[in-house]
């Protein structure tokens, strides 16, 4: 069975007859991400108001923790190569420790946070040391 709806009591997402509790929160986070794309893709098409933008913070680094571990490097490269492949629908700043290393990310704007001396931002704000 592959269904995903939006239960009708709840409001929450399903999948394949399951409440999205029942499952670790690294796969919830990743659950709410691809939620809140479909959204934001829904609306950019269909919306009289479309958000034009959507900022999610660590999709998939709770995938590597916990019971989670056995978690296939295939979602975690399956979502940044859909974001790479659908910029269209919006911005969509994502704020990630670890991202899959065998992508193209050429036609993505990203900015490294280093905390340190070597290339990148040391933080948020420019020029803050500390």
């Amino acid at each position: 069975m592959d269904t995903a709806y939006v239960g009708h009591n709840d409001f929450d997402l399903w999948v394949n007859g399951q409440e999205k509790r029942v499952h670790g929160k690294g796969f919830r986070a990743f659950q709410n991400t691809i939620m809140a794309l479909a959204l934001l893709e829904f609306l950019s098409e269909q919306g009289k108001y479309s958000p034009s933008m959507l900022i999610v913070d660590s999709p998939i680094q709770s995938l590597e923790e916990g019971v989670d571990d056995k978690t296939p490097d295939t979602m975690k490269t399956g979502l940044f190569k859909y974001l790479l492949e659908h910029q269209s629908y919006g911005q969509v700043i994502i704020i990630e420790n670890k991202i899959p290393p065998a992508l193209d990310y050429g036609n993505a704007h990203m900015i490294e946070f280093t905390k340190g001396k070597k290339p990148g931002r040391y933080g948020l704000l420019p020029g803050i040391k500390s």
